[in-house]
Protein backbone atom coordinates (compact mmCIF):
# COMPACT_ATOMS: atom_id res chain seq x y z
CA UNK A 1 0.00 0.00 0.00
CA UNK A 2 1.25 3.38 -0.90
CA UNK A 3 1.24 6.48 2.02
CA UNK A 4 1.11 9.86 1.25
CA UNK A 5 4.53 11.65 1.42
CA UNK A 6 3.00 14.03 4.51
CA UNK A 7 2.15 11.40 6.32
CA UNK A 8 5.49 9.45 6.12
CA UNK A 9 7.28 12.43 6.83
CA UNK A 10 5.21 12.83 10.08
CA UNK A 11 6.88 9.82 11.38
CA UNK A 12 9.99 10.81 13.39
CA UNK A 13 11.60 7.66 12.72
CA UNK A 14 13.73 8.35 9.05
CA UNK A 15 15.57 4.92 8.42
CA UNK A 16 15.84 6.00 4.82
CA UNK A 17 18.59 8.73 3.92
CA UNK A 18 15.97 9.93 1.01
CA UNK A 19 13.49 10.65 3.84
CA UNK A 20 16.03 12.23 6.16
CA UNK A 21 17.72 14.55 2.96
CA UNK A 22 13.96 15.91 2.54
CA UNK A 23 13.34 16.79 5.91
CA UNK A 24 16.74 18.66 6.04
CA UNK A 25 15.28 20.16 2.58
CA UNK A 26 12.25 21.07 4.55
CA UNK A 27 13.97 22.88 7.54
CA UNK A 28 16.26 24.64 6.07
CA UNK A 29 13.78 25.86 3.07
CA UNK A 30 11.68 27.25 6.53
CA UNK A 31 14.85 28.39 8.51
CA UNK A 32 15.39 30.80 5.47
CA UNK A 33 12.12 31.87 5.35
CA UNK A 34 12.06 33.21 8.72
CA UNK A 35 15.38 34.80 8.84
CA UNK A 36 13.77 37.04 6.29
CA UNK A 37 10.44 37.34 8.21
CA UNK A 38 12.05 38.08 11.24
CA UNK A 39 14.75 40.54 10.05
CA UNK A 40 14.17 41.52 6.36
CA UNK A 41 15.61 41.00 2.99
CA UNK A 42 18.48 42.44 3.77
CA UNK A 43 19.76 38.98 5.78
CA UNK A 44 20.45 37.23 3.22
CA UNK A 45 23.26 39.29 2.77
CA UNK A 46 25.30 38.19 5.75
CA UNK A 47 23.62 34.54 6.98
CA UNK A 48 21.88 32.05 5.46
CA UNK A 49 20.46 28.67 6.44
CA UNK A 50 23.86 25.87 6.27
CA UNK A 51 22.31 22.67 6.78
CA UNK A 52 20.66 20.42 9.00
CA UNK A 53 22.28 17.54 11.33
CA UNK A 54 21.02 15.46 14.57
CA UNK A 55 18.64 18.05 15.16
CA UNK A 56 20.90 21.15 15.22
CA UNK A 57 20.89 23.84 12.37
CA UNK A 58 23.73 25.19 11.23
CA UNK A 59 23.47 28.58 9.97
CA UNK A 60 26.43 30.31 8.25
CA UNK A 61 27.17 34.08 9.63
CA UNK A 62 29.35 36.50 7.76
CA UNK A 63 28.73 39.07 9.94
CA UNK A 64 29.19 38.17 13.65
CA UNK A 65 26.29 41.58 14.08
CA UNK A 66 24.19 39.03 12.20
CA UNK A 67 24.84 35.77 14.29
CA UNK A 68 24.81 37.84 17.46
CA UNK A 69 21.10 39.62 16.31
CA UNK A 70 19.75 35.83 15.22
CA UNK A 71 21.13 34.54 18.64
CA UNK A 72 19.10 37.21 20.42
CA UNK A 73 16.29 35.45 18.94
CA UNK A 74 17.24 32.03 18.81
CA UNK A 75 14.36 30.60 21.15
CA UNK A 76 11.10 31.85 19.23
CA UNK A 77 12.96 31.23 15.64
CA UNK A 78 13.44 27.26 17.16
CA UNK A 79 9.53 27.22 17.97
CA UNK A 80 8.47 28.73 14.68
CA UNK A 81 10.80 25.80 13.06
CA UNK A 82 9.16 23.41 15.36
CA UNK A 83 6.02 24.48 13.85
CA UNK A 84 6.58 25.07 10.40
CA UNK A 85 8.66 21.50 10.08
CA UNK A 86 5.99 19.12 11.94
CA UNK A 87 8.68 15.64 13.54
CA UNK A 88 11.98 17.89 13.12
CA UNK A 89 12.53 18.16 16.81
CA UNK A 90 15.25 20.71 16.17
CA UNK A 91 16.78 21.84 19.53
CA UNK A 92 19.79 24.02 18.65
CA UNK A 93 21.29 26.59 15.86
CA UNK A 94 24.82 25.70 15.51
CA UNK A 95 26.47 29.38 13.91
CA UNK A 96 29.25 28.85 11.24
CA UNK A 97 31.33 31.94 10.55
Amino acid sequence: MLNLLGDILKNKNFNSPILRGVRAAQVIDAAAKILVAKFGEEIRASASPAYYKNQTLAIACLSSTAANEIKLYERSILEELNKAVPGASIVKIRYLS
